[in-house]
């Protein structure tokens, strides 16, 4: 049977496993759980369960489309909310931000983001849904997590928020057409399968899925996370995914921000168990800020100009890539 042959019968598999899990919710969560014990915990919810077994079916991708009878989603531009305030002096764990970057007028005109927001601000609260299983991938996920959150309460769940809203802000003035997963922080889900399919159904040239860690204290700095080789799944773009990846890293580098002391190498990384990039049909990549559990690293992620930098950092790693096909 031909490649094509057997993603179309995946995804009539697929449909009829997965379909009702889907309609439950509306994006990488990254803050998905690790299918192996040797990867860095990307900000695991306390209430999901162990790994589910693997599933039998699909084994390949189906074949994403795009539904051109229907205008892609838009989605509302909410105020991002401050964080709570933080106990003791501020201990600013990078350099003073650079400006937002200047935009450029059309520099990225007919091109669409979509950015994807991990998480969501009412997951915790309604755990029957986060914890069905999922495709990810040809085995079993469960939909979502909560995230991890800063020892004074901000939550992983509104920093990937305010930080995608920040980038989406900078990358429309540059003519860009942004869609995001999630359009506040007061709902559950998508799921990390609907997450992975959004690039495709909204025709984004790229997607970006937006986290924060919860490691150990003394872990600080971002990773970037490429998706690994799946057949049937990621082959179709790992090449452009990378490429992807290196931008964004460069960008944050250059920004200001410090690429982690604790995964990856030189900020870049890849996985195979995230179902938000294996699900994906165009170029996408993850990234986790930042460790919200280290003390002088929260300080940085829960304030306003450390959310910036980033957002900075991300936005100009999107328009190199996207500027240079």
């Amino acid at each position: 049977m031909s490649r094509s042959g057997r993603r179309s019968s995946a995804r009539h598999r697929a449909a009829l496993r997965f379909g009702a899990l889907v309609a439950v919710v509306a994006i990488a969560g990254c803050g998905e759980p690790n299918a192996r014990p040797d990867t860095v915990s990307s900000s695991t919810a306390s209430a999901s369960p162990s790994a589910s077994p693997p599933l039998a079916t699909p084994t390949m991708k189906p074949t994403a489309t795009h539904n051109t009878s229907q205008p892609p989603p838009t989605t509302a531009s909410p105020t991002p909310t401050p964080p709570p305030a933080l106990a003791g002096t501020p201990t600013p764990a990078l350099p003073a931000p650079a400006p937002e970057p200047v935009a450029s007028g059309s520099r990225l005109a007919g091109k669409v983001v979509a950015l994807d927001p991990g998480h969501n601000g009412a997951n915790a609260a309604n755990p029957g849904v986060i914890n069905a299983p999922v495709d990810a991938g040809g085995f079993s996920k469960p939909c979502n997590t909560t995230g991890t959150a800063t020892d004074a309460g901000y939550s992983e769940a509104a920093f990937n928020f305010d930080v995608a809203l920040r980038a989406r802000t900078i990358l429309e003035r540059r003519g860009a057409r942004v869609q995001m997963t999630r359009g506040d922080n007061d709902g559950v889900g998508p799921c990390i399968d609907t997450r992975g399919r959004f690039a495709a159904e909204v025709g984004a040239d790229a997607m970006l899925s937006i986290h924060a860690d919860g490691s150990d204290a003394g872990n600080r700095g971002f990773h970037v996370i490429q998706p690994a080789m799946r057949p049937g799944w990621t082959d179709d773009i790992l090449p452009a995914s990378q490429h992807l990846g290196v931008a964004v890293r460069d960008a944050m580098v250059a920004a200001g921000n410090r690429p982690a002391n604790y995964a990856g190498s030189n900020g870049l990384t890849s996985r195979d168990d995230l179902g938000t990039l294996n699900w994906a049909d165009r170029p996408t990549v993850m990234i986790e800020c930042g460790n919200m559990r280290d003390p002088d690293e929260a300080r940085a992620l829960s304030s306003p100009d450390g959310r910036q930098r980033i957002a900075n950092g991300l936005a100009e790693g999107i328009t190199a890539y996207l500027t240079s096909l």
